[in-house]
């Protein structure tokens, strides 16, 4: 579950900011909670109770403003990406030194929109870069690892593979279908009855010749039963995140 706040003074923008993020979220990260605040000190009392992972944050507001409901973000909680939300541009360099994850001007809905799609998009990768998923190995013991440190899993048998981006091999005794489960779709293609990739380390993908190539030179087949889902499936994927 995703924590997000929007904080802003100003209830019809901040309306609209709900609305676009929501439609956004719904759509690159389903599981998430949003909600809205019109002033910083009521949004850090929720925060101190239980850290929001995201907070989209006016810069100009009454009474306490976002340089200082920031400089609390982040004696609270540093792993909460801060984007500032504002329509004063000079304002954004006096914002560097709380790390802020990006900037969203507030300007036409149509130009709000596509900046809050790539700004989200890139977070909801980042999220993924921090899931931890267990691998199970033998003797009840299991393997912490980050999903997106995966690039690839392969089967043989009744035996799967982990390939890791550090060049590391995980082998355990699990279906294919199993792994599949615990992985994200969004960044995660089964493109043989043998192999599952992550798009992230693709570098080519040749459907004439049916194979993919990854980052790494590794050369992984595409079996026919699923070259119209990869074609789809990696589409997909490109209009979200892109190369």
């Amino acid at each position: 579950m995703i924590k997000i706040a929007l904080v802003d003074d100003e209830s019809y923008f901040l309306n609209i900011l709900y609305e676009k993020v929501s439609s956004i979220m719904q759509d690159i990260f389903p599981e998430n909670l949003i909600q809205k605040f019109t002033s910083g000190r009521a949004f850090l009392s929720e925060h101190k109770k239980a850290p929001f992972n995201t907070v989209f944050l006016d810069i100009v507001m009454p009474e306490e403003d976002g340089f200082k409901v920031a400089e609390e973000i982040c004696e609270i909680s540093e792993q909460t990406y801060i984007i500032f939300v504002t329509t004063e541009s000079m304002l954004v360099y006096d914002s560097f030194s709380f790390h802020p994850f990006d900037f969203i001007p507030k300007t036409s809905p149509d130009i709000l929109e596509k900046k809050l799609k790539t700004a989200l998009r890139r977070l909801s990768l980042r999220y993924e870069k921090e899931r931890i998923i267990d691998i199970n190995l033998p003797h009840n013991k299991t393997k912490p690892v980050k999903m997106l440190d995966i690039i690839f899993v392969s089967s043989s048998g009744n035996n799967v593979q982990y390939n890791f981006k550090d060049n590391s091999i995980v082998e355990v005794r699990q279906k294919l279908t199993t792994v599949e489960a615990e992985l994200d779709e969004m960044i995660f293609m089964r493109l043989h009855k043998s192999f599952i990739v992550n798009m992230n380390f693709i570098e080519n993908i040749d459907t004439h010749s049916l194979i993919v190539t990854l980052k790494n030179g590794t050369i992984i087949p595409i079996s026919k039963p699923y070259k119209k889902d990869v074609e789809k499936h990696y589409n997909e994927y490109l209009k979200k995140f892109g190369r």
